[in-house]
């Protein structure tokens, strides 16, 4: 089986010394998800873009280079001093996803 949410399953067994019955529940953690952007994604030398990020159904958000943990979802500006690509990772009990933008 493989359940697309959290389910139930039940089972009852009858035979002549009586009837049992045991239940599980299987929980299903749905796949995280990752995006991130910058604008402008062109900038000249000294110049500054504001990244903006969301994710969902993560427990921990980080971004690299030189950020780090980040909240689920928001915006800060950088200032890179070279061609960098910024790189989401999210990761949570369904998994990780990542995604990444290329400042230049």
């Amino acid at each position: 089986m493989s359940p697309s949410a959290t389910t139930m399953y039940a089972i009852t067994a009858t035979g002549p010394g009586g009837t049992a019955s045991a239940d599980v529940t299987v929980t299903v953690h749905p796949v995280p998800t990752a995006n991130i952007n910058a604008e402008p994604e062109a900038i000249i030398a000294g110049g500054s873009t504001t990244l903006s990020w969301s994710s969902a159904h993560a427990d921990t958000v980080t971004i690299v280079p030189d950020i780090g943990e980040v909240s689920p979802s928001g915006s800060m500006e950088v200032s890179p001093s070279a061609t960098t690509m910024y790189a989401i990772t999210a990761t949570g009990p369904g998994g990780t996803a990542s995604a990444d933008v290329t400042v230049t």
